[in-house]
Formats: structure tokens, sequence, C-alpha cells
């Protein structure tokens, strides 16, 4: 989370799932997004085969090691750049511009600040993670 705005960091949740965040600030500031959800647009096949588990479409990335499973994200990306277009892991456009007012809530997962609204949903997004009871998405 300390890298140059565009790494990957990866690391292990509960010693369980691998998680990603893109880090976003000056070098050394840690400043960074959690990766929580995606919408599966391609690559569907792929992400069935990977999470077996998940009976829906919207199960495939749902969560943020769900969503590392499907994508193939491992701890071996960390560090990688996702600005490269050459590199393993990209971030990219699907032209799909963003909510106008995307939902906040508070974070999910963690003992310390959890009220703070640091938690962007896309509004009635079936895809997104699932939040805090009563909150909505």
């Amino acid at each position: 989370m300390f890298g140059q705005a565009g790494t990957l960091y990866t690391y292990l949740s509960y010693g369980v799932h691998t998680c990603a965040n893109i880090s976003t600030g000056e070098e050394l500031s840690g400043q960074a997004v959690l990766l929580r959800a995606i919408q599966p647009l391609r690559g569907i096949d792929a992400m069935r085969s990977a999470r077996k588990a998940a009976r829906r479409e919207v199960d495939l990335g749902n969560g943020p090691g769900k969503l590392c499973a499907a994508l193939g994200i491992t701890l071996d990306d960390d560090g990688v750049d996702v600005c490269d277009p050459a590199g393993p892991v990209r971030l990219m456009s699907d032209g799909t511009p963003p909510p106008a007012e995307p939902v906040r809530t508070p974070r999910v997962g963690i003992s310390k600040a959890k009220d703070r609204p640091w938690r962007f949903v896309v509004p009635g997004s079936p895809f997104a993670s699932r939040g805090p009871r009563g909150l909505g998405s």
C-alpha cells in the first residue's frame, strides 16, 4: 500500500483469502483502495472454474477474497503495476461511467474505524459485496 499509485498490494486475510489493494497516493503515503467486488463481463467460464462454490454469477466476485480467486490474483502479484498494459494484472475501463452518487457505508470486516463511511457501492448493484445489515448493499 506504500508503493507509487497504481501498485497492486496483495496479502492474506485471516491467513486464508488473498485480497488486493491498489495504491492511490504518493509513494510511502499508505493510501490505497481495497478491491471489494466485480461485475463479471468477460471470462466468466474461467471464473466459474476458479470459483466452483459460486452457484450464481453474482457470487463469483462479490467479496475481496472471491474477487481475487475469480481473477486469479495471488500473492505472487504483489507489487505489479496495474497501469502497465502488458502486466499480468491490469486496471482497465469497461466504458461505464462511475455512478453520480455512489452509496457510502461503514467499512466491513475490520475492528478499528468501523464507523467511517469509506466503503463505496454502486447503487442497486447485485454484484456488490455484502455490507452491514440494514445499510443497503
